[in-house]
């Protein structure tokens, strides 16, 4: 499998791809230049609708149930997912984004299939890896934190809200290589970790929470939340210098105590800490 290629014991030792802040939409953004040309179908796009048609312009159209009904705009569009066909011809569209969508739906193997049926160029799949989100509440035999999506609630959750499917990192990799078919091909693959659990002692409650904004924090925050007067350009890569420095120092133990205990089957480390799972597919010519 050409999934498990890309493993590598570097990220074991914490040479990782991290999610940012805002995370997916993010990532999406990052590949303006992969959708040079061509139009964008965006399934289960959510409320990222609106910035990601402001970022990527007309061509970005976005497609997602009917909960989403008061957005008006001519580029969005109403459909129940869990149908059996999206309502558009073959090759509509140049690009298909759908990230973390298909554990949500009924059949997410029907879904994968019109993904690519509706494509006339590429295909980006993201799917979370669950296994990560429940390392200690399994180990200490207790819920630590109510998850949005996951278990069975006393009332139901919203369509499209919940997860339909639990799976881990093995899961996702084998799902969305053997099902791309024949006139596609893999282009690349990536293997997103969240910093705050990419480890034994990174997921760690109330750890977890000073390791994640430690990971995520950016020029731009703490510009933000800063008092105007003190808004200088020195001052604030100062401060993100001496924060990031503090990251490095509290992910070492994290980094050792993972490694001594999951270096030896490195798929075990995957499936427990590496949360998302991204495949690009592009059509052969």
């Amino acid at each position: 499998m050409l999934w498990e290629k890309k493993i590598s014991f570097l990220n074991l030792f914490g040479f990782r791809e991290y999610s940012k802040y805002r995370e997916r939409l993010t990532t999406i953004k990052e590949y303006k230049e992969y959708f040079l040309k061509g139009s964008i179908l965006d399934v289960g796009c959510g409320k990222n609708f609106n910035e990601l048609k402001l970022f990527f312009g007309k061509r970005y159209f976005g497609l997602d149930l009917p909960f989403l009904k008061k957005n008006k705009d001519k580029n969005f569009i109403n459909h129940n997912i869990n149908l059996k066909r999206l309502p558009f011809k073959n090759n509509t569209f140049k690009n298909i984004i759908c990230t973390d969508v298909l554990e949500h739906v009924d059949n997410p193997h029907l879904l994968i299939k019109e993904l690519f049926r509706v494509s006339s160029g590429k295909v980006i799949i993201s799917l979370p890896n669950n296994w990560p989100t429940f390392y200690w509440d399994i180990i200490l035999g207790t819920e630590l934190k109510k998850k949005i999506g996951y278990g069975l609630f006393e009332k139901s959750q919203p369509e499209g809200l919940r997860h339909k499917f639990f799976f881990n990192f093995e899961h996702a990799c084998n799902f969305l290589e053997t099902n791309c078919p024949k006139f596609f091909f893999v282009d690349d693959i990536r293997f997103i970790f969240e910093h705050n659990n990419d480890g034994i002692v990174s997921s760690l409650p109330i750890l977890n929470k000073i390791y994640n904004i430690l990971g995520k924090i950016e020029y731009s925050i703490i510009k933000k939340r800063m008092p105007f007067f003190l808004r200088n350009n020195i001052i604030i890569y100062i401060i993100l210098f001496l924060l990031k420095f503090l990251l490095i120092i509290l992910k070492l133990p994290n980094i050792i105590v993972t490694a001594l205990l999951y270096g030896v089957e490195i798929k075990r480390f995957y499936n427990l800490f590496c949360r998302q799972v991204w495949f690009f597919y592009v059509i052969k010519k």
